[in-house]
Parts: C-alpha cells; sequence; structure tokens
C-alpha cells in the first residue's frame, strides 16, 4: 500500500517486471492524485491493462480513515 506512488519515472522499468511476475492477483492501494517531491500519481488501470493484468474491481477509499478520495484499492488479475 502507497509504495507504488513513489516510484520514479526513471524507475517505470519496475511497473512491467511486477506485471510479469503476478501469478493471479495484484491488488494496488495507491494515491493516484496527489502530488509532491516525492509522489508521482498514476492511474494504475491504465498502467497494468496494457501489461497484461484485467482490472476486476476498483474502490475509491474516501470512506477508509486516514486515506480518503485521492486513493483508490484496485484488484487485477493476470490473464494468463
Amino acid at each position: 500500500m502507497a509504495v507504488l506512488e513513489h516510484v520514479h519515472p526513471s524507475s517505470n522499468w519496475v511497473l512491467p517486471e511486477i506485471a510479469r511476475v503476478v501469478r493471479k492477483l495484484l491488488i494496488t492501494i495507491e494515491d493516484e492524485v496527489g502530488v509532491s517531491r516525492r509522489h508521482v500519481p498514476r492511474n494504475y488501470q491504465s498502467v497494468f491493462e496494457p501489461l497484461g493484468l484485467r482490472q476486476v474491481e476498483v474502490v475509491n477509499c474516501r470512506e477508509v480513515e486516514g486515506l480518503g478520495a485521492d486513493f483508490n484499492a484496485r484488484v487485477f488479475e493476470a490473464k494468463r
């Protein structure tokens, strides 16, 4: 949770590697909106679907204490 949002664009190579090693499910819970020196906003559906994963669920975390509306929880399934 809240790790991928800190991957710098120069290290985007890690995202296809994550997709490659997923056997069944990948769950992301990330701030997809906020911008700072240490935070890179991304829509993880746009990131992982082209890499062979299929989003099967998305839930906005606005009701989750400590997270808020900028966070989305996404579940991806490997298409293999």
